[in-house]
């Protein structure tokens, strides 16, 4: 379904945001960079699956910018 992803960057150094379907060869979604103390948002439409969620600046994914979401089907 749609959701709304917003970046809040309470940091010291810009970050952005990429999200990557688990086995998917599709390029990730983006959500657009965030200077320290800033805050952007980006609208997706995502099917049901896992998500990997990083940031893709040098070296932040290895340094534990990441992180998983879990989009289920609705059903209960």
């Amino acid at each position: 379904g749609e959701v709304i992803v917003e970046l809040n960057n309470q940091g010291e150094d810009g970050h952005n945001l990429k999200l990557q379907r688990e086995g998917s060869a599709e390029p990730p979604l983006v959500v657009p960079e965030a200077a320290p103390a800033e805050q952007t948002t980006a609208r997706f439409t995502l099917s049901p699956g896992t998500y990997r969620l990083y940031c893709s600046l040098y070296q932040h994914d290895e340094k534990g910018m990441h992180a998983m979401l879990v989009v289920g089907d609705g059903a209960l």
